[in-house]
């Protein structure tokens, strides 16, 4: 794959939506058509191009219509993309900081938080957060006792030595806080969980 864009050019173009929210119109039509381009994505293309970035900056500065939305589900796609790139496209289509559009995508949500495939442990752990958040949001309670069974699950095996997979116990924690709290967090909270130790302070 050879693309008409440099790493540090995509990755400039983020850092331009991030803060303000806006590209031109000329930045939009021309990173449309690079992503329109885009049929597959090692992880040799995206240390290359960075694309994970340009699929960042579209999220944030365009709206999600039929034609933005099929143009970024083409990334969530493990069989043609890498980590990185189908993560970000998650996160672009389900995240309340992006399109906020889980409802749309319960079943690929759930598709990945139970994916067991370690090299695509970023995707399931945005999947894993997005639900979180869609749940408090919901209530539902199936998707909450799979993000509680998951957690279980994750703190039995460290206990019983049968992983030392720390992060997951954390990503699983954080998405039943946003469950249960969404943003507003108690004020005194005091979380440990390299020691295994969660601790809630209410005042």
């Amino acid at each position: 794959m050879e693309l008409q864009i440099s790493k540090k050019e995509m990755s400039a173009l983020f850092e331009k939506a991030k803060w303000t929210f806006e590209l031109s119109k000329e930045e939009i039509l021309n990173l449309t058509n690079l992503l329109n381009r885009i049929e597959k994505c090692s992880y040799q293309d995206y240390f290359l191009y960075g694309i994970h970035n340009g699929i960042a900056a579209f999220g944030l500065c365009t709206k999600p219509t039929s034609d933005n939305i099929a143009l970024i589900e083409k990334f969530v796609n493990t069989e043609y993309f890498c980590d990185p790139v189908t993560s970000v496209a998650l996160k672009v289509l389900c995240s309340s900081s992006y399109w906020d559009l889980a409802g749309n995508y319960e079943d690929l949500l759930c598709k990945f938080i139970q994916m067991d495939d370690e090299s695509y442990e970023e995707t399931v752990n945005v999947a894993i957060g997005c639900m979180g958040s869609y749940c408090h949001t919901t209530k539902n309670k199936t998707y909450i006792s799979l993000l509680f069974s998951l957690f279980n699950k994750a703190l039995k095996d460290y206990c019983d030595k049968e992983s030392d997979n720390v992060s997951s116990i954390g990503i699983l924690y954080n998405s039943l806080e946003s469950v249960i709290w969404g943003n507003k967090y108690p004020k005194n909270r005091n979380v440990t969980l390299g020691e295994m130790k969660i601790l809630i302070r209410k005042s």
